[in-house]
């Protein structure tokens, strides 16, 4: 049986901040979290960083000059990230993600975006 609670404290404006608290039994053997977690994804001028302590942190523009902050975790397979930088990423998406060797790509609102995958 899943636990799955989500707080976010929000403004009129904005999300402010969010953070979540899942309890599965299986949650560190998800294949997805395993794969992904303590690695930095890299495509182009874009390094994340995808934490052991559920958090991403990384650089994004052309320059690597835009910071990437915010949480993530693994619900019912995908992968969902919470973004609070930069502005116009800021929210929640959930999506499918497709592991092949040392590349992630990532279903998203935006299309398909794939990444390569490399220890941190």
């Amino acid at each position: 049986m899943r636990d799955f609670s989500f707080v976010c404290f929000a403004s009129i404006f904005f999300i402010t901040g969010c953070t979540t608290n899942t309890q599965t039994p299986d949650a560190a053997q998800d294949p997805l979290a395993v794969a992904l977690t303590g690695k930095v994804l890299t495509r182009g001028n874009t390094e994340v960083r995808v934490m052991e302590n559920k958090k991403l942190v990384g650089t994004t523009g052309p320059n690597g000059e835009v910071i990437i902050s915010g949480a993530w975790e693994v619900r019912e397979g995908q992968f969902c990230r919470t973004l609070l930088s930069p502005p116009w990423l800021g929210g929640t998406e959930c999506q499918d993600v497709t592991i092949e060797g040392d590349t992630a790509t990532f279903s998203t609102s935006r299309g398909e975006i794939t990444y390569a995958i490399s220890d941190s």
